[in-house]
């Protein structure tokens, strides 16, 4: 078989192949400028030249405009059958689009249940079972007892039967979920049990009751109190109240503030924070020129 490029650039073969260039012509006019594979020449008892040619990873081909380059027939039909086998896989493996409805659901409805009622013994920390439900990789691969989602299929999802706890397995075992709870799991995995973003799934906690709890401690949520200003060795840098602070921070580790940035740094932070770019030097000679208290 002939492959003729007419335009330059990268023709790739992105599988690993193992092929035989046996009595093929091999024209002058080909030009192999990185050809990320290995070659054994041999020659075989009726004193033919064979080339092995061997790749385990990655072919890359840069071949010049209107060059030629003679390759056996079995092996472009191997690379070609191995590219669609590896499209189809991505495809069978990528979830289908979610729309922002799925997502809202996934967001309210069940999230909320994994975070609060399943992730304390099949998340990051604890895998009972082999199972985690800190992500969709994690449902649908499952446990020891084989994968937890299928998603469309309730039947062959363990998830949904272990919850509906009608079968080998009821979860989660201390308190059963609320029936709507149920239906709202049934409806993700026949939904096709979208999953927003990849990897493990966040573990906030959005129940009120979480929620309430966790105000308690968190700092957001604490009520403002008087603070006293802590002593600086220093009495003459701080100019409020906060500086008194991160100055007393500095101290405490055997450190000084920073001397005050002068005109032309102070111009260069503003132009770059709002278009990006440093100031002209006609902008850099005006800022410094301007003596005006609030220049």
């Amino acid at each position: 078989m002939r492959l003729t490029v007419q335009e330059e650039g990268p023709v790739v073969m992105d599988r690993g192949i193992n092929s035989n260039f046996a009595n093929q012509p091999q024209p002058a006019n080909q030009n192999f400028d990185r050809l990320g594979v290995t070659s054994r020449p041999q020659v075989d008892q009726a004193g033919f030249r064979q080339d092995q040619f061997e790749a385990s990873a990655r072919i890359e081909l840069n071949l010049r405009p209107n060059r030629t380059v003679w390759t056996s027939g079995l092996t472009f039909a191997l690379v070609f059958a191995s590219f669609l086998m590896r499209m189809e896989n991505i495809c069978a493996e990528a979830p289908a689009p979610a729309d922002e409805a799925q997502i809202q659901y996934f967001e309210k409805h069940i999230r909320p249940i994994f975070v609060d009622r399943c992730q304390k013994c099949h998340g990051s920390a604890k895998q009972e079972g082999g199972l985690r439900l800190d992500s969709r990789e994690g449902a649908l691969k499952g446990g020891d007892t084989g994968p937890g989602v299928t998603p469309g299929d309730l039947a062959n999802s363990l998830i949904v039967s272990a919850v509906k706890r009608d079968g080998d397995f009821a979860m989660p075992p201390d308190k059963p979920l609320a029936p709507e709870e149920v239906d709202h799991i049934s409806t993700w995995v026949q939904q096709g049990a979208i999953w927003p973003g990849k990897g493990p799934a966040l573990t906030s906690a959005t129940s009120p009751e979480a929620f309430a709890k966790a105000r308690q401690s968190h700092w957001a949520f604490q009520p403002v109190r008087h603070r006293e200003l802590p002593a600086v060795k220093d009495g003459t840098w701080s100019q409020n109240f906060v500086d008194q602070f991160i100055l007393s921070k500095l101290e405490a580790k055997g450190l000084a503030p920073a001397a005050p940035a002068d005109k032309r740094i102070l111009l260069k932070r503003v132009t770059i924070d709002l278009i990006g770019l440093p100031p002209t030097l006609a902008e850099i000679q005006d800022f410094e020129s301007d003596t005006s208290p609030d220049a």
